[in-house]
């Protein structure tokens, strides 16, 4: 590029200053200009970067001075609602980002940022917001490197005042001086798409002018500001508002908004027709895109609150998303949990928050609200994320697995400029969670927004009657790139081949009458409360003091340390204490972490071929309402027993958080196996990231180590699962049949962990916990999911229990892992 006129117009000719600063009009955008023929674009999938070089020289020819930056050629538009980049629609598949770091809190080193943006690549994220201010140049260096979507953000932010400084004019200097420093500062990065002109600072004249001089300045970019909404839309309710949001902003933008779904909303008390708040102020995102009196691009810059164990429904959001073209994306709140490392006086590191500094007043755990743990460390939220926004959809086109049927699968490419070249598909058959096939096909190069049919050659397949098969597709880099290595995992998913028949599953009254091997039982009694069964290898003691099976002993081996009992309480999410801490407060209101037990009835039977039964009968009350516990247990010679468990919720209770039975196990059980989702924990809402598999770990690694403790470790739709010794030794729990509510395989949700609820409902950090030796084992009929109400709506209703009677029956077997695979 060579400069067609000097910088300096000496002789103040008019055609010249004309040009670059007419007397009416616009200025030039730029004085310099010449064409790129064919340049390679910039996208975030394709960050393609050129060196320009640019010489000052004085009048003598001499070189004054040089300077060299790296550019990209790209084009953002807004046409149709939607937002192209080079002329090609895209969805921002985003998160929040503030600069921290556990140890040098605001100050991050480059090797920090390149971990960031390369754990972010390989979540599939492709946007990033710089939340809520101008971020370290170098930041969106490696952004422009290694390619992810900007929101670059003003410092400018008044929550307490509620918007006064965006109206009064002796403030609109600073709103001028922070917004063009950011543009003059940044205005030559090809990964910045949005100016964004501030954060939750009201709207008014001064963010009028702010977009004004920003559109003026660099019409390449859009300007974002969530602040900048039509009157009355913070009461409007999802209604369609005849008062647009101002058009100094280029897109809609709102924070924590509903997907279209209902919503568990228990009624204010003596109002059954009322929605309670913490639910109706958020508006459904979908229905602002489908509101014809706007047609701008619709998103939401703050989104599924990722506060300790959350991000429920983040399948329903982006269902949302792709459900309308106007839809942009989201950015998620927010990237890491900001606490800051320190030793507590017991020598244990953890991760401290608001008031651990003697400071006042504070936000609590308000400031641990990321993806990713303060060291980077990864978890079930990182995994959810990275599912979910894989820029790939399968769809099972022909699933069967008779003799001579092809399967296929439909996939859909929806990246923006890649095609599928890059990738190989592995696929994976798994009978009831073991892989029994596997294949690795090429892909075609099939472009964004095309649709193409696999076909993995999966042989034919004789299943048992209660078997599971699953189609497993991982779709991996054949090559390393600059965020991954050859081999990674970007994207995949699970499909259903063959689901156990229902009349093939396990029913309690099939057990019943099928005897096993074994020694009669010697019984002793204790009048009507006690009752010891023993033969040649086994020991079991019912106590209705207990409330059940008080002791289980197997060839010398204590198995049991505490007697199952009826569990409705957990210790409290993030999301359960959140805006309104409704489900937090009916739950102690109604006195669920303190239920007043009382056994009814405790009744053993006369033993036949298949077993002796022994029922119990509790009723566990609470403050208006009770859930009565009736356990039949079948007792079976090899030390086995049948525990058929019912459930029936009388009087006034309030949305429960689980139904099911909780009981200690011996310590040494540590080794944990489970057929059903995993490895990370997963929720009803959330296990997206977590595919059906027979999983592996230890009860010590189901704890999951959030800054402040809250329940943890739960898996959904666990069929068997082991708990054994260093030698193999110890119990397998299997489930036998449906629950009666419609569930067509029979399935529970497992925790198993050394801590009780209450020793994480209490702890404020996670130094304060002392693990139990026992293995607390908690087997659910169902088990509410997790919602986003640490900030933002609630539990979808289709992830929360129903107030209805639950059954769970369930085998208890001695195991020997040498002797007997599961």
């Amino acid at each position: 590029m060579q400069a067609v006129e000097p910088l300096i117009n000496r002789q103040h000719r008019s055609a010249i200053l004309n040009a670059r600063t007419p007397q009416r009009g616009l200025p030039a955008f730029a004085w310099m200009a010449d064409t790129v023929r064919q340049p390679l674009r910039w996208t975030a999938e394709t960050p393609h970067l050129y060196t320009l070089v640019l010489a000052l020289k004085q009048p003598d020819g001499q070189v004054a001075e040089v300077v060299r930056i790296k550019v990209g050629f790209r084009s953002v538009d807004i046409k149709h609602g939607q937002v192209l980049v080079n002329g090609q629609p895209i969805k921002l598949r985003g998160v929040n980002r503030h600069e921290f770091d556990p140890l040098s809190g605001h100050t991050l080193t480059e090797a920090s940022m390149r971990r960031d943006i390369r754990l972010m690549k390989q979540a599939n994220i492709n946007a990033v917001r710089c939340a809520h201010y101008p971020n370290d140049p170098r930041w969106y260096a490696l952004c422009d490197e290694l390619g992810l979507y900007v929101i670059d953000e003003a410092n400018i932010e008044e929550h307490g005042l509620r918007g006064k400084l965006a109206s009064d004019p002796t403030w609109i200097q600073a709103f001028m001086d922070r917004t063009i420093r950011m543009a003059e500062r940044d205005k030559n990065h090809p990964s910045i798409l949005f100016w964004s002109l501030g954060n939750e600072a009201g709207y008014g004249p001064n963010f009028a002018a702010t977009a004004a001089w920003l559109k003026a300045f660099d019409p390449t970019r859009l300007i974002h500001y969530e602040g900048a909404q039509g009157r009355g839309m913070e009461f409007r309710l999802g209604q369609s508002s005849a008062d647009p949001d101002p058009s100094s902003v280029d897109v809609i933008s709102r924070f924590y908004p509903r997907v279209m779904d209902t919503y568990l909303n228990p009624p204010k008390a003596g109002d059954a027709l009322s929605e309670r708040a913490e639910n109706a102020r958020w508006e459904r995102l979908l229905e602002l895109a489908l509101d014809t009196n706007d047609h701008r691009p619709v998103m939401t810059s703050e989104y599924a609150h990722a506060m300790g164990n959350a991000l429920g429904n983040l399948k329903e959001y982006w269902e949302d998303m792709y459900a309308h073209p106007r839809m942009l994306g989201g950015f998620i709140w927010d990237w890491v949990d900001q606490g800051i490392q320190r030793t507590a006086p017991n020598g244990r590191t953890y991760y401290a928050y608001g008031g651990d500094f003697g400071d006042q007043p504070n936000s609590g755990a308000f400031c641990l609200n990321g993806v990713v743990f303060p060291d980077r460390s990864i978890g079930a939220k990182y995994a959810e994320i990275k599912a979910v926004y894989q820029p790939f959809r399968f769809n099972g086109l022909n699933l069967g697995m008779g003799q001579g049927t092809e399967v296929a699968v439909a996939l859909t490419n929806h990246q923006h400029v890649l095609d599928l070249s890059p990738y190989d598909c592995l696929w994976t058959v798994l009978v009831d969670g073991v892989p029994v096939q596997k294949g690795r096909m090429a892909l075609p190069a099939a472009l964004p927004g095309q649709t193409v049919i696999l076909h993995p050659p999966v042989k034919a397949i004789t299943l048992r009657s209660d078997q599971a098969c699953h189609l497993n597709l991982e779709l991996v880099l054949k090559a390393a790139t600059p965020w991954a290595e050859a081999g990674y995992v970007v994207g995949g998913a699970q499909l259903l081949l063959a689901s156990p028949n229902q009349s093939a599953a396990i029913e309690p009254q099939a057990v019943a009458k099928t005897p096993v091997a074994g020694k009669p039982w010697t019984l002793a009694r204790s009048g009507d409360s006690l009752l010891t069964l023993t033969n040649k290898a086994c020991t079991l003691v019912f106590s209705k003091a207990a409330g059940g099976l008080s002791a289980w002993t197997v060839s010398g081996k204590p198995l049991l340390d505490r007697a199952p009992a009826f569990q409705a309480y957990r210790a409290f999410t993030d999301n359960d204490k959140g805006f309104g801490n409704w489900l937090a407060k009916d739950w102690k209101a109604a006195g669920l972490d303190k239920p007043v037990k009382t056994v009814t009835s405790f009744k053993p039977s006369t033993e036949t071929a298949a077993g002796l039964p022994v029922e119990v009968v509790t009723t566990y009350r609470y403050v208006e309402g009770s859930v009565t516990h009736i356990q039949s247990y079948l007792v079976r010679r090899d030390g086995s027993f049948l525990l058929n468990n019912r459930f029936v919720p009388q009087g006034n209770l309030p949305d429960l958080p689980r139904m099911g039975v909780t009981l200690a196990l011996s310590s040494q059980l540590e080794h944990y196996t489970w057929l059903g989702h995993g490895p990370y924990d997963n929720y009803a809402d959330r296990k997206e990231g977590c595919p059906v598999g027979v999983w592996s770990s230890t009860v010590t690694e189901q704890y999951v180590p959030y800054p402040r403790p809250q329940a943890c470790g739960n898996k959904e739709g666990v069929r068997w699962l082991t708990l054994t010794d260093p030698a193999g030794r110890g119990v397998k729990v299997t489930v036998l049949s449906p629950d009666e509510g419609g569930k067509t395989v029979p399935v529970c949700s497992a925790t198993a962990l050394h801590f009780t609820e209450s020793d994480l409902d209490t702890a404020h950090t996670t130094w304060q916990l002392s693990p139990l030796a026992s293995v607390i084992l908690t087997l659910d009929a169902f088990h509410m999911g997790l919602g986003n109400s640490s900030c933002g709506p609630g539990v979808l209703q289709r992830y929360a229990g129903e107030k209805r009677p639950y059954t769970l029956s369930l085998l208890f077997q001695p195991f020997h892992k040498k002797a007997l695979k599961p």
